[in-house]
Parts: structure tokens; C-alpha cells; sequence
């Protein structure tokens, strides 16, 4: 069911701040040609395909494809954006390494600098030993991009990684229970984000959540669904769902499948910080956020 937006205070089109728009031919899902774009942001959406090529996940496709060779899987996939302080990293080769890893790979940031405060041990899986796991020896902190490097030429079968290549790369979300050293601002919507690293952007399918994620904790009483918050359908109607605010991420799952067409996440300036009065920057308050299929 779609309702109609109410006359009273009215959200303004949301914007993820990382450019103007832009549309291009990304990827095909199942037999749809799925559209997307750079930001501005309009979301990019199709029916729904067969999950990957050869039954892979949509991560694992996308480290295959924006990897280096012979990197089949990573978590966080290259470039991933708002990963949790706590999440388990690891990685799968093609096959395992010949060389003794111990020391051979190492988290740095996105200066070059090896993480502060951070000791990380590499894990071999006893059951699949072109399984990795890294092993942190404390959370990692908030807002800041890591890199998997490594640090001598390892082998894995035919492939070479070489002294110092990155594996992968992913930020991480903001340290929850603290202001941001900046403004309070959206730092992702998704699907739909365009990947850093890759430059690729994400599908946005009928079935999808949004995820919108700020920079801070989100009072979650200023989010109030047809009011500071609204999904706007093709047809001008407000999109009906359920409405979830946790930490600095917004998710809202549509209650039916989206027709095709064009969908606009709006924020109103009353969206506010858990951190005193902070008002969202109106630099994320003026331009539209637009998901499309077809």
C-alpha cells in the first residue's frame, strides 16, 4: 500500500554529498539491464537475478571481479564502507599460500602507516586452507580506512601477490556512543553507493532495504516516518514500510515490491544527532536521492 504525503512539514530531497549525477550501464542481473549512477544519488534497481555468476554472492562476485587475481572472496569486500568496529576480516584465495604467512600481511591505513594500537594475527583455516582469517587484537576504530597489505611476494598456486600490494581496502563505520570530528551528515545510502576503490555502484532491486547511514548516533526520535523521513514513489505517493533507526544507520523495507520507476529518500532538516541539537548539514538536505528500475 502507498499513502498519500501529508500537507504538514516536509522532508527535503536527501543528497550522499559525493557529486552530481551521474547514469551509467553498470551490470546485468538475470536477463535485466540494470542501470546505475555515481550519486547525486539515484539508486539503481533491477527484477531479481540469480544471486551472482555460478551461484556466487554478490560480494564474492564483486572481489572476483575487483580484486587482485586469485582473490576469490574478502570480508569486507575492496572498498566496503560503514564496516562494524567488531567484524571478523578474512579472505579466500584460489589456493592457499606456499610461503609461511606469519608476518607476511599487515593492516595499514589509508596513509600508508601501519594501524596504531593494533596487532593483527592471520589464521589459516584447518578445513579450507585457502581460508584466511584475521585476528584483531582490539576493535578497530572508528572512521578510518585500513588496508590489507602484504609484506613480502607470496605465492598461491599461479598467482603472485607481490611485496606491498594491497589485497583489499574498507573503511569503517563510525565509533558508536561519541560525536564525529566533523559535520553530522549521510554517509552512504545503499544500495545504490558508489564503491570508492572500484568505482562501481551497487544494484538497487524491488526487494531491496535502504540503508542510510550518518556520520553520528541518530536521535531516533526525530525520525518519524512521512514526516522527516519519506520514500517517495513514481506516482508523487509516500512508499509504506517499516521504518527501523539503530545506532547511525537508517533501514526502511518497503512493505511490497517497488514498481518500476523513480523513488526519491528525503531527510528534512528536524533529523537530529543523539549529541545535543545538531541539525543535519544542509548540504545533505538539498538535492535528490532517486532509486531506479526497470
Amino acid at each position: 500500500m502507498k499513502k498519500k504525503r501529508s500537507k504538514g512539514m516536509q522532508p527535503e530531497p536527501l543528497a550522499s554529498g559525493f557529486g552530481t549525477e551521474l547514469r551509467r550501464t553498470v551490470r546485468h542481473a538475470g536477463l535485466a539491464a540494470c542501470l546505475a549512477a555515481t550519486s547525486g544519488l539515484m539508486l539503481s534497481a533491477c527484477d531479481a537475478g540469480s544471486g551472482g555468476d555460478n551461484g556466487r554472492t554478490p560480494a564474492e562476485q564483486q572481489a572476483i571481479e575487483d580484486g587482485p587475481m586469485g582473490l576469490v572472496f574478502s570480508y569486507p569486500y575492496n572498498g566496503q564502507q560503514n564496516v562494524t568496529l567488531t567484524s571478523q576480516i578474512a579472505f579466500r584465495t584460489q589456493s592457499a599460500f606456499e610461503n609461511d604467512i606469519a608476518d607476511a600481511i599487515v593492516l595499514r591505513t589509508a596513509s600508508g602507516e601501519i594501524a596504531p594500537d593494533l596487532s593483527i594475527n592471520v589464521v589459516q583455516d584447518d578445513n579450507q586452507p585457502n581460508v584466511y582469517r584475521v585476528q584483531t587484537s582490539r576493535p578497530l576504530r572508528g572512521n578510518v580506512t585500513y588496508r590489507l597489505v602484504t609484506t613480502r611476494a607470496l605465492q598461491s598456486g599461479d598467482v603472485r601477490y607481490d611485496a606491498g600490494q594491497t589485497l583489499f581496502q574498507f573503511t569503517t563505520a563510525p565509533t558508536p556512543g561519541g560525536p564525529s570530528d566533523g559535520e553530522f551528515r549521510v554517509t552512504e545510502v545503499a544500495p545504490g553507493e558508489t564503491n570508492p576503490v572500484t568505482g562501481r555502484t551497487s544494484i538497487f532491486a524491488q526487494f531491496n532495504t535502504l540503508h542510510i547511514s550518518l556520520s553520528e548516533t541518530i536521535d531516533p526520535s526525530s525520525i518519524v516516518d512521512g514526516e522527516t523521513f519519506t520514500v517517495t514513489g513514481p506516482d508523487g505517493d509516500d512508499v509504506d514500510g517499516a521504518l527501523i533507526v539503530s545506532g547511525h544507520e537508517i533501514a526502511f523495507d518497503p512493505a511490497d515490491n517497488l514498481a518500476p520507476g523513480d523513488y526519491t529518500i528525503s531527510l528534512s532538516g528536524d533529523v537530529r544527532s543523539a549529541f545535543g541539537v545538531r541539525q543535519i548539514a544542509r548540504a545533505d538536505v538539498g538535492h535528490p536521492n532517486r532509486a531506479r528500475f526497470r
